[in-house]
């Protein structure tokens, strides 16, 4: 498939190192007086997993990131600088890619903000050989690989999809994406679970 650029094209916000990251949360944490088992309850993480991002040791994925803020009770804009909506038209010229924390995963905002809207769309860039946490939270996602191939796992249950396959299920799911090969996957991510800053 012919992209019409690469993700090295264009610049994004300086991310976290994963430590920064780690310390940032951790510091968070303690200052809300909660407990790694109590944010892991609510955010629907494993203990152990928080405990890794904390130490700089794992980087979550964008949803689990939401997730572990909106149990800190905070907005997940402390933790990544996201790009705000625009207007109805998202222009491939003028988005700006944005990860976590280096090296992993990079997003790019496709869609728009107004007064109801329910669907958030990205562009997720997946590196090779990545595989994320497995998670569960409110809400449905549709995947669309546009180039690569990717696996999903859907409560421990692997599906491989190619370029032009789909994926759509009920977040309430455990859920982990994973990228067993060598070379970049392309997906595109429609849900309704809100994971932009500018809505908390």
């Amino acid at each position: 498939m012919s992209l019409p650029y690469t993700i090295a094209d264009r610049d994004g916000a300086t991310p976290f190192s994963r430590k920064e990251l780690g310390a940032k949360l951790r510091a968070t944490r303690r200052a809300s007086g909660r407990t790694l088992k109590e944010i892991a309850q609510e955010s629907r993480l494993s203990v152990g997993f928080i405990s890794q991002v904390e130490r700089g040791l794992s980087t979550p994925s964008l949803s689990s990131l939401v997730s572990i803020a909106k149990a800190l009770g905070v907005g997940v804009g402390q933790f990544v600088e996201q790009p705000g909506p625009t207007s109805a038209v998202s222009r491939h010229t003028d988005r700006k890619p944005y990860t976590i924390a280096e090296g992993t995963v990079v997003y790019e905002r496709l869609s728009h903000a107004f007064d109801g809207n329910l669907l958030k769309a990205t562009l997720i860039h997946v590196p090779p050989f990545y595989r994320s946490e497995p998670g569960a939270h409110d809400g449905e996602e549709f995947m669309y690989v546009l180039d690569g191939h990717m696996r999903y796992w859907l409560d421990g249950t692997p599906h491989d999809l190619d370029a032009g396959d789909s994926i759509h299920f009920a977040s309430s799911i455990p859920h982990e994406l994973e990228n067993p090969g060598s070379g970049e996957v392309l997906i595109l991510w429609v849900g309704s679970f809100d994971i932009f800053a500018e809505n908390r």
